[in-house]
């Protein structure tokens, strides 16, 4: 009697584990399915999502170096206007021997100015190709050349005027200092940009080269 009601409660408890079983497997496929079924939809909007995003990432950086190049160039419109006559006047007040150089080397100065904005110009441009899509093409080369040239001018205005000031013995500390600073970091600029327009010209001939082939 007692052990076969305690093997009907076995057969129930085991039904009853079978069927908690089954419907544990049946929850887990209806939310797999579900799932998948909610990817599948929103899968072309994350897709779309993801690349707006890119593309505003990519928007930003440029539209951050452009904001930096508006910078600088107010930066060095403002050195040149107000604090480049006031050291020239300085030095000239504490060197009266060499007072005759304070407007050979103030002219000196302003004409770097010139290569220099036209180079700020050109890595505009780079930044508007960027934009558009057109990064590898002539027009980015010849952007670069003109960066890398206008670079070597600077460089050679600045090591002319070091030699005129170091003949004439007027090479004070606190002209040498900024002027073998800028002398170090137009060379760097035009080597690297000189080496950047090396790999674009590269690439440009493999595309070419591909584009012959197909």
């Amino acid at each position: 009697m007692h052990t076969s009601v305690f093997n009907e409660t076995m057969k129930r408890n085991e039904r009853t584990s079978l069927n908690m079983t089954t419907d544990a497997r049946d929850l887990i496929r209806f939310t797999q399915k579900t799932i998948l079924l909610f990817i599948d939809k929103c899968h072309d909007k994350i897709m779309a999502l993801t690349r707006v995003g890119c593309l505003c990432v990519k928007q930003g950086s440029t539209l951050f170096l452009k904001i930096t190049i508006f910078i600088i160039a107010f930066t060095v419109v403002a050195l040149c206007l107000f604090y480049l006559p006031w050291f020239a006047s300085d030095l000239a007040a504490m060197n009266p021997d060499y007072a005759y150089l304070q407007y050979p080397i103030l002219i000196g100065v302003y004409g770097t100015v010139i290569p220099f904005y036209f180079a700020l110009y050109q890595a505009y441009k780079l930044l508007n190709f960027i934009d558009q899509h057109t990064a590898f093409s002539e027009l980015a080369v010849k952007a670069l050349e003109r960066i890398k040239i206008a670079a070597f001018m600077i460089c050679a205005f600045y090591v002319a005027g070091c030699v005129f000031l170091l003949l004439q013995q007027a090479l004070h500390p606190g002209v040498a200092l900024p002027g073998f600073v800028i002398i170090f970091a137009t060379v760097v600029i035009a080597v690297f940009t000189a080496v950047l327009q090396k790999l674009l010209r590269h690439a440009l001939d493999i595309k070419q080269e591909n584009d012959l082939t197909v």
